[in-house]
């Protein structure tokens, strides 16, 4: 169309270089006729305009134009320029449909340009939704570490515990060894000197002497020991009869006897 429209508009500008100039002014009633010249910069500026308007304009200037060419042929070249005008409308109308289709590209811009925002909110919701798996991730990981490690120290609590009992089970064995081998050494010990105080008191008795002690007691000289013990052992005794008769006892010189019971 716009092609068109530039085709048209050559073609009146020929047509003004072939018609002279003074036959043009020779018209007697010459009919003016407005027709603006837009430019196309300023087709785009006035899509607004009326449609219809320029429609009714060009109808009365063709009805001017048709009423002069009856009088006078040199009318074509106002006819030329109406043929200019129609170029300009042509080209006005072209440009109405690409400011149109324009405005359907800058919907489809706009509509696009909605997608991508569509888009991105959906892209930053599912970013959301893993950086929210990720925190849960690493939370329950952090439980798990947790669960486990209060696993290990009950383990490590309880091991311990049964290695203290284990540990003091094994003190009361060995204490319950030590006791049964010290009862056993007190009673062999026990045994040992009853085996050995019979057979001193066997000697004493073949030697003549009423008992092992008063054998030990008549035994002279006494070492310096044995003295000390018998001067603290007498000495204890305050009343003089009670030491006479103990050393007396010692000595085997008197025997105790014991009395019936009636």
């Amino acid at each position: 169309a716009i092609a068109a429209a530039r085709k048209m508009a050559v073609d009146a500008e020929k047509f003004q270089l072939e018609v002279p100039s003074e036959e043009l002014v020779a018209v007697a009633e010459p009919i003016e006729v407005v027709v603006p010249i837009i430019a196309a910069e300023e087709v785009v500026q006035k899509a607004n305009i009326n449609i219809e308007e320029l429609q009714a304009k060009e109808a009365f200037q063709r009805l001017l134009l048709q009423a002069k060419l009856a009088e006078d042929q040199k009318c074509r070249q106002k006819i030329k320029s109406i043929e200019a005008e129609k170029t300009q409308r042509a080209l006005l109308e072209a440009q109405l449909s690409m400011n149109s289709k324009r405005s359907r590209n800058g919907k489809q811009v706009i509509d696009e340009a909605a997608i991508a925002a569509a888009r991105k909110k959906a892209v930053d919701a599912e970013l959301f939704q893993q950086s929210l798996l990720a925190e849960k991730f690493k939370n329950d990981k952090i439980i798990n570490q947790q669960k486990k490690a209060a696993a290990e120290e009950a383990a490590r609590i309880e091991a311990e515990k049964a290695a203290e009992e284990a540990r003091l089970a094994e003190v009361a064995r060995l204490a319950k060894e030590a006791d049964e081998k010290r009862i056993a050494e007190e009673k062999a010990a026990a045994e040992a000197a009853r085996l050995a105080r019979e057979k001193e008191e066997a000697v004493a008795k073949e030697l003549g002497y009423s008992s092992f002690e008063n054998m030990m007691t008549r035994q002279q000289p006494k070492s310096k020991e044995e003295e000390a013990a018998l001067a603290q052992k007498y000495g204890a005794i305050e009343n003089v009869g009670e030491r006479a008769y103990a050393i007396l006892k010692d000595l085997g010189a008197v025997e105790e006897t014991v009395e019936p019971q009636v």
